[in-house]
């Protein structure tokens, strides 16, 4: 993922425009996912979520129980150091944005500096 961060500043305040680009490659998802040793059970219960569907759904289509599901899903996040579900669907879909707010930092001290 390209990431470019926009500064601006307005009456003194720092604002910041986070532009994302996804980085075109010829890596599947299934090759990211076998990449951090995600199970098969976690990869379904990946692509499920990425296909928009609850833990309560999740579980009704893999005919296992809620926690079950959940326990999948912090494995997973666990395999991709990912704070959560949402970061770790970003990540394995190849979005990241791990800098970004250490950048947005470095830009509001500079301006507090001007």
């Amino acid at each position: 993922m390209i990431m470019h961060i926009i500064p601006s500043c307005a009456q003194g305040a720092v604002v910041a425009t986070l532009v994302f680009e996804p980085i075109r490659s010829r890596r599947t998802l299934a090759d990211t996912l076998a990449s951090h040793a995600i199970t098969n059970r976690e990869s379904e219960v990946i692509r499920l979520l990425m296909d928009g569907h609850s833990v309560k759904e999740v579980a009704k289509a893999l005919f296992v129980e809620q926690c079950t599901v959940q326990d999948h899903i912090k494995n997973a996040l666990a395999k991709t150091n990912a704070r959560n579900r949402s970061q770790m669907i970003a990540m394995l879909l190849g979005y990241h944005a791990d800098s970004a707010y250490s950048k947005v930092e470095q830009l509001q001290r500079v301006s507090r500096r001007a």
